[in-house]
């Protein structure tokens, strides 16, 4: 085609569309939502094409209206029109060839590409300056590779400047033999002859995209498309508040929620529960809160689009009771004990919810009394302070006979009171007894902590530390002073020595408790139970002090090891641990392992001191009692 025909071309075409437009001098309208309302509705961009051909968009207002006045609506699109003009490839649909026509107001840099329907570009046409004026470019329907591509919708896009402009078109790959037959008018020519196609383009990222389209045998000066109904996605309607809470409670609050579908809430940080009022608000409870904001999905249950918001929380620490546990109570033995709240904010109230067991009366922070009956449960508080909100908490209480006591619920109350996360140690030196803390007993020290402070322990000094420390309670419990068994604390000393074993694959624990009448050897396993104390050797010789937890079985119900409190390095300090027998996977030697059990006070047996090895030196030393290497872990 020579430069003649094709500026004849564009000239018609040029005319044709220009006398379409200059009919046409404003379009109005206005948008409501699924409601009848302008919610969401203003500020949505709305663009107006003519035959394919962007004229202007325009923005709607705080009503949702918009207007677009021919003379003034110029869309930035359109802006490049002052620079270059993009037509319509011709033939289109095409077979084989096309040529893509455009003009250049100025000369400069141009670039054209084919995009294939994905949006993957498939070639690049042009890459260079030009000079002003009518040009056309031929595409072969290959692609870069030059393999004829597929049958479809593609798009062309010329890029000038700062400004580009996107076309699309068709390409049939028919047989050589009917594409000979095959003619095409210029289709962009023939909708202007025949019609006028307007087509209104809605889009926003709180709508759904909405296309309208409208067709003319003659378009009228002013264009009035009065009332366009949009589908408005959910959203909050109102500003959300900061809500203060305690962490770990539960919190309600009221949404103003805009939906036209039915929609579902929820939330990967927080369980919540909603329902919706008479008022058509939504009342939702964000259930056990620790987090300072937590994300919220609204989605249309027909599958609409997700949206998502922010519930941000004012967090303060949660009211809590400063005991788990209260002193171990004994049927007829004055009883006395305080519960206070942690983390209060201002004055607080304590109010009990349980029913009291006989003999026991609750008043201002404290429970006193005279214990009848037995008790084993929690009592239920309500805790109060300046916040206004009401924490339930509670406490158990144990209340015993004061007979056939069983120790071992001491010696697990005592390891529950230790932290597992390091800040109890393991470490061996001679310098210290392994306690985590000074003991005394009858005004003497019998056990030293390590002088650096570090509250750092090892095997044997850990197991006796809470030996003691539950005998200590227990003499506390039954109102008695804390003498054990007429021992003196001469006597605690050399007991520490037996309990820190003498002997290679000997027993340590066993041999203390027998021989000053507090305790026993236990022969069969089925009488082991938690809380007793236990010497165990490795095949590797070394050993070891813990407190037994539970046996470990196979699933053919076989003993194959233990699980124990202790401490060690690979545990970095006092944690719990699961060690395997010799033969099932570990290297404990159960030939050599020892179990052994304190006695309920009533059961003590008087002791004599007569044929203790070395107790007058052991006594009196000044060095602290230390275990054999043998016991080091």
């Amino acid at each position: 085609m020579s430069n003649r025909i094709l500026f004849l071309l564009i000239s018609m075409i040029l005319a044709v569309t220009n006398d379409a437009t200059s009919q046409l001098q404003s379009i109005t309208g206005q948008l409501l939502n699924g409601k009848g309302t302008f919610e969401k509705l203003d500020h949505v961009r709305v663009a107006f094409y003519l035959n394919d051909k962007l004229i202007g968009n325009e923005y709607t207002d705080e009503l949702g209206q918009f207007q677009l006045h021919q003379a003034t609506g110029v869309s930035e699109e359109n802006s490049a029109v002052k620079k270059f003009k993009l037509f319509q490839n011709y033939p289109n649909p095409f077979n084989t060839n096309t040529t893509i026509y455009y003009s250049l107001n100025y000369g400069g840099y141009v670039r054209l590409d084919i995009f294939n329907i994905l949006g993957q570009k498939i070639r690049t046409l042009l890459d260079n300056s030009q000079q002003p004026g009518a040009h056309s470019i031929l595409w072969d329907g290959k692609n870069k590779n030059g393999n004829i591509c597929q049958s479809g919708t593609y798009f062309y896009r010329i890029q000038f400047g700062d400004y580009y402009e996107i076309k699309k078109m068709s390409l049939l790959n028919m047989p050589s033999n009917y594409s000979k037959g095959y003619q095409q008018t210029n289709p962009t020519l023939a909708k202007i002859l025949d019609g006028e196609r307007l087509e209104i383009k809605i889009v926003d990222r709180d709508i759904q995209d909405t296309t309208i389209v409208r067709t003319f045998d003659s378009l009228p000066p002013q264009l009035d498309l009065n009332q366009i109904k949009i589908h408005v996605y959910p959203f909050v309607k109102s500003a959300i508040d900061t809500l203060a809470i305690m962490s770990g409670e539960n919190i309600s609050d009221t949404l103003d929620i805009y939906f036209e579908k039915p929609i579902e809430i929820s939330s990967n940080d927080v369980n919540l529960d909603y329902n919706i009022t008479t008022d058509s608000l939504f009342a939702i409870t964000y259930f056990h809160v620790t987090q300072p904001s937590i994300l919220i999905r609204i989605k249309e249950i027909s599958g609409g689009k997700t949206s998502y918001f922010k519930i941000n929380f004012k967090l303060s620490p949660r009211l809590k009771l400063s005991k788990q546990k209260f002193n171990r109570a004994y049927i007829g033995i004055p009883f006395h004990d305080y519960v206070f709240i942690r983390n209060q904010s201002g004055e607080s109230q304590l109010n009990l919810e349980s029913v009291m067991p006989q003999g026991l009366v609750y008043n201002n922070f404290q429970i006193t009394g005279i214990p009848v009956t037995v008790f084993n449960a929690p009592l239920f508080f309500t805790l109060l302070d300046n916040r206004n909100i009401p924490v339930i908490d509670s406490v158990l209480l144990f209340i015993h006979e004061p007979f056939n006591i069983d120790f071992n619920l001491y010696s697990i109350d005592i390891t529950e009171e230790y932290p597992t996360d390091g800040t109890h140690p393991y470490k061996w030196v001679d310098s210290y007894t392994g306690v985590t803390r000074n003991l005394y007993y009858k005004g003497e020290r019998i056990a030293m902590a390590n002088p650096d402070g570090s509250k750092s322990c090892y095997c044997c000094g850990l197991t006796f530390e809470d030996f003691f420390r539950g005998i200590q309670k227990l003499n506390s419990d039954l109102g008695k002073n804390e003498d054990v068994n007429g021992m003196t604390a001469q006597d605690m000393k050399y007991f520490i020595y037996l309990w820190f074993v003498q002997s290679m694959w000997g027993d340590g624990p066993g041999i203390a408790l027998e021989r000053y009448g507090i305790g026993r050897n236990i022969e069969n396993l089925n009488d082991v139970k938690k809380g007793d104390y236990v010497q165990l050797w490795r095949t590797t010789g070394s050993g070891h002090s813990v407190i037994f937890i539970n046996w470990v079985f196979n699933p053919s119900n076989e003993r194959i090891g233990i699980r124990y409190w202790s401490t060690q390095g690979s545990t970095n300090g006092i944690n719990y641990n699961t060690e395997y027998f010799s033969g099932k996977g570990g290297s404990i030697d159960l030939n050599y392992t020892y179990f052994s059990t304190v006695f309920s006070p009533e059961n003590f047996i008087p002791f004599t001191r007569t044929d203790l090895a070395n107790y007058p030196e052991t006594v009196n030393s000044r060095k602290p009692i230390v275990p054999k290497g043998f016991m080091k872990n």
